[in-house]
């Protein structure tokens, strides 16, 4: 596939056609992609005022994620997995949490510099 030929520009072609490899590619940018949704949909909640924004985000992205699974129910050779829904909810989890660690650890740095 495509991979495999990109792979062979480096003379990875053989690491592209192990067993699990593309699979395992497609989770990563999946992972990659929520926790960004995660930071994203944190800072807009957050910056929108709403109350419990982090909550209000996880929810957001959660819903997306079950949402882009039911699309896949209707996508020949694909199928919706739960855990599909548990990887991209938890890696947006984590990108919430680090979007809060940082906006914690600014107002503390300008509580202490005032």
């Amino acid at each position: 596939g495509m991979l495999a030929q990109f792979m062979d520009i480096f003379g990875l072609r053989w690491l592209a056609e192990m067993d699990g490899f593309h699979s395992f590619v497609r989770k990563c940018a999946h992972a990659i992609a929520y926790f960004s949704f995660g930071i994203s949909s944190a800072l807009a909640t957050q910056y929108s005022g709403w109350k419990k924004a982090p909550w209000w985000a996880l929810l957001i992205c959660v819903l997306y994620a079950a949402s882009d699974e039911v699309h896949q129910a209707f996508v020949p050779g694909r199928g919706p997995l739960v855990r599909d829904v548990v990887l991209d909810s938890v890696s947006a989890a984590v990108g919430i949490g680090l979007s809060m660690l940082v906006k914690k650890r600014r107002f503390w740095k300008n509580k202490t510099s005032e």
